[in-house]
């Protein structure tokens, strides 16, 4: 049981670090100046994008991408990333930026 328990840990730390390097190629795309709603919204579709072929290659072997299994985990995946990851980090940056907070970094000017 512990060595299952470590393999699944070490997996879910290699998925957040390839997510989080989805989300800041996006970022890095508009060369860290832009800081709008739409490249937020468009880091999470990546997120959600990364982790859904996670899914598919990892998890959901059995199932391929037409199948309506993948289609439906890919429209839910992008969905909730879309939801959580885009606007839920978006409105936590408007409020942590008009709160006063971020005005010492670029994003709070």
């Amino acid at each position: 049981m512990r060595l299952r328990n470590s393999v699944i840990s070490v997996s879910l730390v290699v998925i957040a670090l390839v997510q989080a390097l989805a989300a800041e190629a996006v970022f890095a795309v508009f060369r860290y100046r832009r800081w709008t709603l739409a490249s937020t919204l468009l880091s999470a579709v990546a997120i959600g994008i990364v982790y859904n072929f996670y899914l598919l290659f990892f998890y959901y072997q059995a199932f391929s991408f037409f199948s309506p299994r993948g289609l439906i985990g890919t429209a839910c995946e992008l969905l909730s990333a879309v939801v959580f990851a885009g606007f839920g980090s978006w409105v936590l940056y408007r409020a942590l930026a008009k709160s006063g907070v971020l005005t010492r970094f670029a994003s709070g000017r």
